[in-house]
This record gives structure tokens, sequence and C-alpha cells, in this order.
């Protein structure tokens, strides 16, 4: 965890360096009391922080409202089930009856997600008589941590052999799924390279696809469930589910009757 916070922190001051190293400033500070930040929403290392949270900043001062509204800040998100780290957008807005700034993200936060918080001791973030911010100042806090749905069983299993040509394929999650993310863009089945036609269909825990028309004898078919299927919370399984099973090589045939 350390390590991930870590380059979170330096991911995000990078990203703000890059962003403002091109702009010149020739602003001398006036000599006195520097700025500094009394206090964060969230709270450096809050967790559950709500999806809809508004980002604050309170200096112990009254800041330059310009100088605020270009100041180098950013929140920066890493999912903590993998990817790579994403800045979050946003617009900023600043109270002077308050000295708070405040950072209103684009988008809501996602769910499983670390977010840094960084503003740079660059010359813009001035108080109203000129001196700057002198030192970084970086906190971390993270949203709810909700497990990742999974496929838990299939039918067939995996490396099945002598399934019946007339199979239709399932596949059981850990939990209910949002069923407009179960479609045969997210549930295939191939033989080789080549796509089966079928009828996906959702219900309780379970996809099913039904093929078009019965599979071929002794021939080994490939299932997949793609990351594109997911939760009613938006989180997809964490990797793409595939498995494999071989058909009867034998079609079944009646060999008796009664009477």
């Amino acid at each position: 965890m350390k390590t991930k916070k870590l380059l979170l922190t330096t991911f995000a001051i990078l990203l703000v360096v890059l962003i403002n190293g091109c702009e010149g400033d020739d602003f001398t500070p006036i000599v006195g009391q520097a700025p500094t930040v009394q206090s964060t929403v969230p709270v450096d290392l809050a967790t559950n922080v709500p999806l809809d949270q508004v980002v604050t900043l309170t200096f112990n001062k009254k800041m330059n409202p310009i100088a605020i509204g270009t100041a180098a800040f950013s929140v920066v998100g890493q999912n903590t089930l993998g990817g790579s780290p994403i800045e979050v957008m946003g617009t900023r807005t600043y109270d002077d009856a308050s000295n708070t700034m405040s950072f209103v993200p684009t988008n809501p936060l996602s769910f499983n997600n670390i977010y840094t918080a960084t503003l740079l001791p660059l010359p813009k973030v001035k108080d109203i008589v000129g001196n700057f911010v002198q030192e970084a100042f970086v906190w971390t806090f993270s949203t709810r941590m909700i497990a990742a749905p999974m496929v838990i069983a299939t039918d067939p299993l995996d490396n099945e052999t002598a399934v019946s040509v007339g199979k239709t394929v399932t596949a059981t999650f850990s939990e209910s799924m949002d069923p407009t993310t179960i479609s045969a863009t997210t549930f295939t089945l191939k033989q080789g390279s080549t796509s089966i036609s079928g009828v996906v269909t959702y219900s309780g825990t379970t996809a099913s696809f039904n093929p078009s028309a019965d599979l071929e004898l002794g021939t080994v078919y490939t299932a997949t469930i793609t990351t594109g299927a997911k939760n009613p919370l938006g989180i997809a399984i964490p990797a793409d589910h595939v498995w494999s099973f071989t058909t009867e090589t034998i079609p079944p045939t009646v060999i008796s009757t009664d009477p």
C-alpha cells in the first residue's frame, strides 16, 4: 500500500508540473507569513468516501481568487483492482469568507479507488498579499471497497469432454449482475476463431448461451465471459473468464423401446 501511495503521489506531482512547467512567472514573493492548508475534506486517509464528494482545502488566510483559479492542483485515482492512474477532471471555486477552495469532479468518483490530491508550491497559489504556498500539500482518501463479481461455476466445466451437441452453455456469477451487460457481446462461444451464433439470456445469477443450432461432434469449443459483464454498481469481473469443452464423438441413439 505504501508503494502504491508513493507511485500515486509521484504521478500526481509530475502531472501537475507538466501542465504548469511551461508557463513563466516572474513574481517575487513578498516577505511575510506563507499561506498553509489548515484542513481538507475528505481528511487524509479517509475511507468510504461518497462518490459525489466535493474535495476542499481550507487555508489559514485569505487567498488570491485568481491565483486559486489557476492553482497547480490535481486529484488522481488508482483502482485497487488494477489499471493505470487516472486524473480526475473537475472545476474549482474559491469561497473568500471561509478561505476554502472547492474541487467538484465532472463525473462521480469510482468504487475501489485510492485518490491522491496534490497542491503544488508554485507562485500562482498566493494569498492576497502576494505570499505563496511554500511546500507541496498531498493527501489521500479512498472510496468504498467492493469485491468484484466473479464467475464461480460453468456448465460444461472447463475441459469437460463428451458434452452433448445440444448443450446450452451457462455461467453462474458470485452475485447478481446488471442484465444489460450480459449479452452476445460479453458472452461468446467460438470454435477456433469462428463465432457460434446463439441467444444469450440472464436470470438470477446465471447467464445462458443457447446455440442457434446443434454443435459439431468431437469438436473443441471455447466460451468467454468478458470484462464487459458488470454488477449493478458498474463493477466488472476482474478479467475475462475463459473455459473450453469438447463435444461427444457419437451422437445418442435409441437402442430399445418399451413397448
